[in-house]
């Protein structure tokens, strides 16, 4: 092996040659004896295959061909030989005639059915080279290259080699004269269709079916030669095939027809249709009608391509016509079940080339709107308006730009459906005034709303008029309708606002009371919400939106500044909230759809809710506490929302004068706060956490300050909203600026905060718990920058795992450190973020907890460690862990135990999530789940009975955990316990909660049709 490598490394150097190596090897290539001989070839290969290409002049290129040709005659030395043509025919020194010379030979002496797979593998990729490099020598050997190939390929069956094949032979079929082959050419190839082909478990080479049929369908659409010979031998496969063949066949027909041309489409289209036709009306499932009206769509683009002028008023000629034709017969009765069908096959022919979709147009529309007007078919009208607007959505869909797709065709050049455009708004209004056709009826006219260039001003405007009313109904079965009429609304409005801004809108706002209605009220309650929930669906466009701000703003000063009893406040506050709710949401959609005019309401919207909640507090001060909606600790937090969002969208220059602004206000002043201006912190600590890195805050120093904060969350918060808005600010601050200039709050001022307020066992379990959820958030702002600090500031989590006090307090603190940032330490609030943050954190501190649990060997003990994983598993990506579930699915099931009921519910939802992966994946999550099956039906059992500690939650997530199982275990493991489980199942119908008893009936089901089959 030594020799070996000097041996290249002197070709490589220059010191030696190849036919230096050949007169070395002399006597050996051609010994008597053939071990000696073919070691001798295989040498000389090896050494061709490494050593530089650029070695291997045009000389030893012709030496070695003639060498390589002649030991093709010997069956000792013929594997060797073409383990040396593999690198020399690829070489740029090999010629055109040394490539003739190695064909012929190759042809001549190599009998492919004489030989192994990987010998076969290597005559593809010899002739592969030859395509490639030496494709004009292969063609003039013509018909002689043509035979020697089919007759090498005839009858391979490894995929390895036939990918191989099916590349070499689409060139072949692309670029020969082919014309005296085409049979033998096709035989080889459509021999092969449809492929069947699965590969074994741990495949080394990768090689899916999908890649197998995409290779032959590459041959089988490589020339229209073999379109008169494929045709009926596809349709006789598509007519026996099972679903997974016949799409198959359908997607190869559709690949093959544009190359097959006109004349083999229309002399074969009429069986085609009648086979399509077939998986259409009758299918054995989805997925093949599917295919099937996609090929039909491409056999009518390719028949009528030349058919371009849409202007023209005949009628096609040939299948076009009788397909429309046949279509409309069954549509003359739409509530039959082959009338969606029928209207699905219509649709696709919409979509197909400007003159069939002008026809089928012509001729499907005015057939509808017919029966649509026929007083006999008065109780077909929701079917046929759900007709007519999949032909609507059929033009929207061909004339409208998609992800991915370019469109080319211009409704305003076309106007298929412009003599039509008035009757079919007149049937879609008319669908609006009945429950049963309103929802078609929506549908229809939001295609046509979006449909480019249909609807003139005038018309959109008669849209949204009629839509108006839909709105305004009040009954519960109208949800979807009116979601619906929302979607039409949205779509008018970014054609045009104007429309919903002067008739719809005001028509929303003057349903909205001045004040809360009474409590008792619950009609006028769902009444107002109903309509915030539709202005937030509208007014997401920037004009909308606007008038949005100015009338809910105005609408929550009136609610805010009347002044109201006691049992008044509670209802107004809730009303306000909703108000407040409504633009947060609104802000979100547009914050997604990044618009621009976001930031001018800094100072449009931003001081008005500052000086609603302010002048609440103050003037609270002599008033009776208790009364006054916006001093309400919910409502306060709301607003500090929706600040929030708007100072996320403003640049570091005008945060930064905010910044100062806010300070001022909050700091200049009296010493202490009232209970009242207390509340207001959160609208202290919104605005800080959207701030930017670059701003900084008006402070002499920020570590004192910081250092305030955690004081005054410990000392004067009187609520948790009060301390967790200031916690959250810290922990945005430290996450922005701790290598900056706050080593000493991270070192010194939070070792302080640690042993005063955490450690110190005499301190009150109040401040201690508070002190820890400052702890978490301090560690989590550390942990998603991947900050060294973040382990130790972890491990002093893990040293109360010893009090009893504080145990599960710092346990769940683990799972809260890896969970989300809550809208806090996020991207959109500028937090700094590291790659794979939480997936280190999650490898460092889960074999901490799994060992904690194995070595404390108390229950008690343990208890604090299995908290720590349900809390962490709760709060991370379900990928993170899931190679991990057989070791962690006896920690589970222990968690099980807990006598914390949402600890429980927490556990039972990963299970869960790691069953359905089980269902799908059939990894090691599947056999996982089934080797601890029967403790998982045992804890299920016990934890779906409705006892005193239980919880409806807890009863849920346990029956459908149940209902999952025999979806994922084999029969033979859970049929022990069929019979028990479906009789307590059966105890679980009579649970007080209906949602309980759902999933009961759902585990039931699942369990009663569990057989093994």
């Amino acid at each position: 092996m030594e020799r070996t490598e000097q041996l290249i490394r002197n070709i490589a150097s220059g010191t030696a040659t190849l036919l230096h190596v050949v007169k070395g090897l002399g006597e050996f290539l051609t010994a008597e004896d053939e071990a000696v001989r073919t070691k001798a070839v295989d040498f000389l290969s090896t050494v061709l295959t490494r050593c530089p290409a650029s070695k291997i002049n045009r000389q030893s290129a012709h030496v070695l061909t003639a060498f390589y040709c002649d030991k093709l005659d010997d069956t000792d030395t013929i594997i060797p030989a073409l383990k040396g043509f593999v690198p020399l025919t690829s070489n740029a020194s090999f010629t055109s005639d040394d490539a003739v010379l190695t064909i012929k030979a190759v042809f001549e002496h190599v009998a492919m059915k004489a030989h192994v797979q990987s010998t076969r593998f290597l005559v593809f990729t010899i002739v592969d080279n030859m395509l490639a490099h030496h494709r004009e020598a292969m063609k003039v050997l013509g018909n002689e290259f043509l035979r020697g190939y089919i007759e090498l390929a005839d009858g391979e069956k490894d995929p390895r080699n036939l990918l191989l094949a099916f590349s070499i032979a689409r060139v072949i079929l692309i670029e020969f004269d082919i014309s005296n082959h085409v049979d033998d050419l096709f035989n080889i190839t459509f021999c092969y269709f449809p492929i069947s082909f699965r590969p074994p478990p741990d495949d080394p080479y990768g090689i899916t079916p999908e890649d197998l049929k995409r290779s032959l369908r590459s041959c089988l659409n490589a020339t229209p030669r073999f379109g008169p010979l494929a045709i009926p031998l596809f349709l006789e496969k598509l007519s026996v095939g099972s679903g997974s063949t016949k799409q198959n066949t359908l997607e190869t027909i559709a690949s093959c027809l544009s190359v097959y041309g006109i004349a083999v489409a229309r002399s074969h289209a009429s069986k085609m249709w009648s086979a399509f036709k077939l998986e259409i009306f009758q299918p054995i499932d989805q997925e093949t009608a599917e295919c099937a009206l996609e090929t039909t769509q491409t056999l009518i683009q390719v028949i009528y391509a030349s058919l371009g002028d849409t202007s023209s008023s005949e009628a096609p000629e040939g299948l076009g016509k009788h397909i429309v034709e046949e279509c409309l017969e069954v549509l003359k009765e739409p509530e039959k079940s082959k009338a969606k069908p029928a209207i699905k096959v219509l649709a696709a022919l919409v979509k197909t080339t400007p003159f069939i979709t002008r026809y089928t147009v012509s001729q499907t529309v005015p057939h509808l709107i017919r029966l649509f007007r026929d007083p006999a078919e008065i109780s077909n009208r929701p079917a046929t308006l759900a007709a007519l607007e999949t032909i609507i959505r059929a033009l929207y869909d061909v004339f409208t730009a998609r992800e991915g797709s370019d469109v080319t065709r211009s409704y305003e050049e076309e106007k298929p459906l412009d003599p039509f455009k008035d009757e079919v708004l007149g049937v879609f209004t008319v669908g609006l005034k009945a429950d049963s056709s309103a929802s078609s009826a929506l549908m229809g006219l939001d295609a046509l709303v979006k449909l480019p260039g249909l609807l003139n001003h005038d018309e959109l405007g008669y849209v949204v008029h009629s839509i108006n009313e839909v709105l305004t109904e009040s009954t519960e079965s109208s949800n979807d309708v009116r979601a619906a009429a929302l979607d039409v609304l949205s779509a008018a409005s970014l054609v045009t606002p104007t429309h919903v801004e002067e008739t719809t809108l005001p028509l929303l706002f003057s349903t909205l009371p001045d004040s809360a209605p009474p409590a008792e009220a619950y009609v006028e309650h769902a009444l107002y919400q109903r309509v915030l929930t539709n202005l937030t669906t509208l007014c997401v466009s920037p004009p909308l939106f606007e008038t949005l701000v100015i009338r809910l703003s105005t609408k929550l000063d009136l609610i805010c500044a009347s002044t109201t009893t006691v049992s008044e406040q509670n209802v107004n506050s809730a009303y306000a909230h909703f108000i407040l709710s409504c633009l947060s949401n609104v802000l979100t959609k547009k914050v997604e759809a990044g618009h621009a005019d976001i930031p001018k309401y800094l100072d449009r919207l931003v001081p008005r809710l500052y000086n609603l909640f302010i002048y609440a507090a103050i003037t609270g001060e002599h008033r009776d506490a208790a009364v006054g909606v916006a001093r309400h600790p919910r409502l306060i937090q709301a607003g500090a929302r929706v600040v929030q969002q708007i100072m996320q969208t403003v640049p570091s220059e005008r945060q930064q004068a905010f910044a100062t602004s806010l300070f001022n206000a909050y700091f200049d002043g009296q010493s202490r706060a009232s209970t009242a201006q207390k509340a207001l912190v959160p609208l202290f600590t919104a605005p800080m956490i959207a701030f930017r890195d670059q701003v900084h805050l008006p402070v002499a120093d920020l570590t004192s300050f910081l250092s305030m904060l955690s004081n005054w969350t410990l000392d004067c918060a009187e609520s948790e909203i009060q301390a967790m808005s200031v916690i959250h600010a810290i922990s945005s601050i430290v996450n922005k600026h701790v290598d900056g200039s706050l080593n000493e709050f991270t070192s010194t001022q939070c070792d302080a905060l640690w042993n005063r307020d955490i450690a110190e066992s005499t301190v009150s379990q109040e401040r201690r718990r508070r002190g820890i959820q400052l702890w978490t958030w301090l560690t989590k702002a550390l942990a998603v920058r991947n900050h060294h600090l973040t382990k130790a500031y972890v491990d002093r989590l893990f040293t109360l795992f010893t009090d009893s006090s504080l145990s599960w307090d710092a346990a769940k603190a683990i799972g809260g450190v890896a969970g989300g940032g809550e809208g806090i330490l996020t991207k959109a609030s500028f937090a700094v973020l590291r790659v794979l943050s939480t997936q280190k954190f999650f490898n460092s501190v889960l074999p901490r907890i799994m060992d904690g649990v194995e070595s404390s060997h108390p229950t008690v003990q343990q208890t604090p460690y299995l908290v720590a994983l349900a809390s962490l598993i709760k709060s991370i990506p379900q990928t993170m862990y899931s190679h991990e579930i057989p070791k962690l699915m006896p920690l589970l099931l222990r968690g099980l135990d807990l006598p914390d009921v949402d600890m429980r519910v927490d556990v039972i939802k990963t299970l869960q999530s790691t069953a359905r992966d089980g269902a799908t994946s059939g990894d090691t999550v599947q056999a996982a789940v089934s080797e601890h099956a029967a403790s998982l039906v045992t804890a299920m059992l016990k934890n779906s009975r409705a006892l005193e500690q239980s919880s409806s939650r807890l009863r849920m997530v346990s029956l459908r955990y149940l209902g999952t199982l025999p979806q994922v275990v084999r029969y033979d493991i859970l049929h022990p316990y069929k019979i028990q489980v479906i009789r307590d199942l059966g105890k679980c119908l009579d649970d007080p909660k209906r949602d309980v008893r759902k999933e009961a009936v759902d585990a039931r089901a699942n369990w009663y049709a569990y057989n093994g089959k």
